[in-house]
């Protein structure tokens, strides 16, 4: 009797598992990148109050889903001496899944090469909070 139940439970643990994953991949394929990516420019913006600009999004599933942005562009402050304060090539920015099929995003690592032109160079970069 123990080994049926624990097949059966083998077998149950695999059926959620490539549930969650066709659902998360059906998720990701399905909404628009370049919504995600506005939405996480909008929460910059809330947190820092300074422009987030990007140019392509593209979705990266493995090892970890993350929204790729190129030609990263942050926006200094009005009554900074330059009008970037970062330029990056690329940006990774990791989704949590799980709250990303819940319809939030959340995004929990932010993280790219050195800023290709850093215009305030006494800036700090850290980390960003993209998520509610």
């Amino acid at each position: 009797m123990t080994s049926v139940r624990l097949k059966r439970l083998a077998v149950a643990a695999r059926v959620l598992l490539v549930a969650v994953v066709a659902a998360l991949v059906f998720a990701l394929h399905y909404l628009n990148p370049r919504s995600l990516a506005a939405s996480l420019a909008a929460s910059v913006k809330a947190h820092t109050g300074r422009e987030l600009s990007f140019g392509e999004v593209r979705v990266r599933f493995l090892p970890r889903p993350a929204l790729v942005l190129s030609d990263v562009r942050l926006r200094n402050a009005e009554w900074g001496s330059q009008p970037l304060l970062a330029q990056f090539g690329r940006v990774n920015a990791d989704i949590d899944a799980l709250a990303l099929l819940s319809g939030r995003l959340r995004a929990g690592v932010v993280a790219g090469p050195a800023p290709v032109e850093p215009a305030q160079r006494h800036y700090r970069f850290g980390s960003i909070p993209t998520g509610a």
